[in-house]
């Protein structure tokens, strides 16, 4: 996660060869947006986040 003043990125990236699943706190975040992905179809809702093997994906969001 990096941050600068009302702006936000998180990178989650999976480096297993099976889907992980990852909880994120929903309550942080308002309308985030993918900036890039490894996969085209990666998952834009936020809270339960599947990772596919090898997925990665940059999230953008302002506070």
């Amino acid at each position: 996660m990096r941050n600068w003043q009302n702006e936000h990125l998180l990178v989650i990236s999976n480096f297993y060869g099976n889907t992980v699943d990852v909880s994120l706190p929903v309550e942080v975040v308002q309308n985030p947006s993918i900036i890039i992905s490894n996969y085209k179809d990666s998952q834009t809702t936020w809270g339960e986040l599947r990772l596919r093997p090898y997925e990665s994906i940059v999230y953008y969001w302002k506070s």
